[in-house]
């Protein structure tokens, strides 16, 4: 039994992606940090595009247009 990480099958289930078309592939959390985080002080670690994401599509990623910021 898997108590954690993402399960596309169960995100495509969910909200019926494959109806629309669509796929889970990635998952990202949004938010914000906790008042009592030990670690909201430290600066946060960006790193480039192309070391983060590696995209295999036919249609090429304008790294200027599409920025994960």
């Amino acid at each position: 039994m898997v108590t954690a990480g993402f399960l596309p099958q169960e995100y495509d289930r969910l909200f019926d992606l494959p109806a629309q078309g669509y796929y889970a592939v990635v998952l990202g959390a949004a938010g914000y940090r906790a008042a009592d985080d030990p670690y909201a002080p430290l600066p946060k670690g960006c790193c480039p595009l192309e070391v983060v994401v590696e995209v295999c599509s036919r249609f090429p990623i304008d790294p200027v247009r599409h920025r994960l910021s």
